[in-house]
């Protein structure tokens, strides 16, 4: 079940997400934009009900995002529609992996949209690699996806390689359920040219050095 609250769609039971993530969208693009260099297109995951896809208009020519929960994503198109959005953001019901595959949302906290993350092992919504996304461009990857943020990276190693996109990446500790080592994402990015140059709230920033 889904309602409307100051314009917005939002899942019923969600109490929590909406008022962080509406408080915290615009300082956090802001604080990242300095950043992002190019105005082309921007890869943004998890896209939630929207709040950021459709704040992301505003700078980029073109944002592609992500969202696996069914319920957040149905949010998500009604929001993109109700703004005319549709030409600019590509939203897609799928979660980010290294590769191809199926996945189940599981909700965290009930309470919290934002808090759901992604079961690999059973389910069927898809996973997408972001190298399977056909870009022309692609100036900035933004992943706040609750853990397996090394994971959809390493499913865009193609793109990296010829893009060299500036990188943000949720940084809070989330990674070990699902294998991954605090700091393995550094040094996986940084045996392929990048540094940490800023850290934003949770949000790790890389960039290819020069």
């Amino acid at each position: 079940m889904i309602h409307q609250v100051h314009g917005l769609w939002w899942p019923a039971a969600d109490t929590e997400a909406r008022r962080v993530i509406v408080h915290d969208c615009t300082g956090s693009i802001d604080a990242l934009l300095r950043h992002f260099t190019g105005r082309d297109c921007i890869v943004q995951a998890g896209g939630n009900v929207g709040v950021y896809p459709l704040a992301l208009t505003d700078h980029f020519r073109k944002v592609i995002t992500f969202e696996p929960d069914t319920v957040n994503a149905e949010c998500l198109m009604l929001n993109l529609q109700a703004r005319d959005s549709l030409r600019r953001v590509t939203a897609l019901t799928a979660a980010l992996g290294a590769e191809l595959g199926t996945c189940e949302p599981v909700a965290v906290d009930a309470h919290n949209c934002g808090a759901h993350r992604v079961d690999f092992a059973k389910g069927s919504v898809p996973v997408w690699t972001i190298d399977q996304v056909p870009l022309s461009a692609c100036d900035a990857i933004w992943l706040d996806i609750e853990g397996p943020e090394l994971l959809a990276l390493k499913g865009a190693e193609q793109t990296i390689a010829e893009f060299s996109p500036v990188i943000a990446c949720e940084d809070k500790g989330l990674c070990a359920a699902y294998g991954i080592s605090q700091g393995e994402l550094q040094s996986w990015l940084g045996d392929r040219g990048y540094e940490q140059i800023d850290r934003i709230g949770n949000d790790a920033v890389f960039r290819r050095a020069t």
